[in-house]
């Protein structure tokens, strides 16, 4: 078992970032009956949540939620403590802008500079801006890349009512590929009141074609289009899968839809999958499910790429 562990997709639980993540706009009211029943869970008040839920209205669940899971939180350099007692040589920290369509007011990408800045051996962080916001936008992009120095884009297309070949994410991605850094893309089905098919990667090699040097990175594994996904990576080297908001035991899982990420995960692929955690809502820590990794039937060298050298390459590190 490797002790190198690269979390492409860390969750840090400060107040602010806990604040952030249980405050959820109507569109994504499913979310708090999916993943605030795992928190609930990892926090032991299961029983109260289901209350709550039966009871409150969104905005009364959202305080309710920050309330409860603020016990989660602590000081950045405690929590860079923790990443070293689970393994974790890097984290990357995810933001998320999508202001214009929740109406939301999201934590600023200075917030996330300035973690990295104080913590440079352990965080690295991918900038989000709202497309939607135009030059405006851009020009935040442009920013938080060249003077901030953070080290990704961060667009989750669902929650911007776009696909992700959409015109009004191309200077975004164009701007990303001159500075050859990684772009995030939700790319799964979502639980909001919004179509599924935002997240399919069929747009992906849409994308992947117009910015042939663009390193894109597909979010969540694109379940349940997981042999999509794995296609159009397959055609694409610069496509990377990553395995956040997932357990990874369920791949070895039959018919559960995630054999072919496992099958050419261990051969074809095995270069373009990363690991990342979300582990706050999933209820478990990092070194947790890194332990579900390298406990699947996949070669031991392959663990390895997953969990640590495939994002080290993609990185830049």
């Amino acid at each position: 078992m490797t002790s190198d562990i690269i979390d492409m997709f860390c969750m840090i639980p400060t107040k602010a970032y806990i604040k952030q993540l249980v405050t959820l706009p109507p569109q994504e009211y499913n979310y708090v009956r999916l993943f605030g029943k795992q928190i609930a869970d990892y926090l032991g008040i299961s029983a109260e949540f289901q209350d709550a839920l039966s009871t409150s209205t969104l905005e009364e669940l959202n305080a309710w939620m920050f309330d409860k899971a603020s016990v989660l939180a602590m000081e950045p350099n405690e929590f860079v403590e923790l990443l070293d007692t689970w393994g974790v040589k890097k984290a990357v920290l995810m933001n998320e802008d999508a202001q214009t369509t929740t109406g939301l007011e999201y934590l600023p990408n200075d917030y996330f500079a300035n973690l990295v800045s104080e913590y440079p051996d352990k965080f690295l962080a991918f900038a989000a801006v709202d497309p939607n916001k135009k030059d405006e936008g851009l020009h935040e992009l442009e920013r938080s890349i060249s003077k901030l120095g953070l080290h990704g884009y961060t667009c989750t297309p669902f929650l911007h009512a776009l696909y992700a070949n959409d015109v009004r994410y191309e200077p975004f991605f164009g701007f990303c590929q001159q500075q050859e850094v990684p772009v995030w893309i939700h790319t799964s089905m979502n639980f909001s009141n919004l179509p599924s098919d935002f997240g399919h990667p069929g747009y992906l090699d849409k994308v992947a074609l117009k910015f042939p040097n663009l390193k894109i990175i597909a979010g969540h594994g694109g379940w349940p289009w997981v042999l999509e996904t794995a296609a159009i990576a397959r055609k694409h080297r610069n496509l990377y899968i990553d395995t956040s908001t997932q357990h990874p035991r369920y791949f070895a899982k039959a018919g559960s839809g995630w054999e072919p990420l496992l099958y050419y995960g261990n051969n074809l692929l095995q270069d373009q999958i990363v690991f990342g955690s979300t582990w706050i809502l999933l209820g478990l820590p990092i070194d947790q499910l890194a332990q579900e990794v390298n406990a699947l039937p996949i070669n031991e060298h392959v663990k390895k790429k997953w969990l640590f050298s495939n994002a080290k390459r993609l990185l830049n590190l």
